[in-house]
């Protein structure tokens, strides 16, 4: 009678072992595959900001004089938002550049 009590809890205990073993298996899946999704959005988003600032660069060198690509690169890397206003072709350029490197780097 006791060794059928102790048969049982074992059963129940083994049982729930293998349920927390299960749970903790898919749960560091689970963070492995969530690190993984951080990391690829991290690259991404470098891989925008490098294409970015090689196509500043591109685009300062198209620029007649050299006061011209000093003040764009000027406001490119301080300014911001004025580098759309000096330089109305800058965004078309950008979204062409952007546009082409990630087609050809994925």
């Amino acid at each position: 009678m006791i060794q059928d009590a102790f048969a049982a809890l074992y059963a129940s205990l083994y049982v729930i072992l293998t349920i927390w073993v299960i749970a903790l298996c898919l749960g560091l899946v689970a963070s492995l595959w969530n690190r993984n999704s951080r990391l690829r959005e991290d690259n991404y988003d470098l891989r925008i900001r490098v294409i970015t600032a090689e196509a500043a660069l591109a685009f300062a060198e198209q620029l007649p004089s050299l006061q011209a690509k000093s003040d764009f690169l000027w406001e490119y890397m301080f300014g911001g938002s004025y580098v759309g206003a000096m330089h109305p072709s800058w965004p078309k350029f950008l979204h062409a550049r952007i546009s082409a490197a990630l087609d050809t780097r994925s």
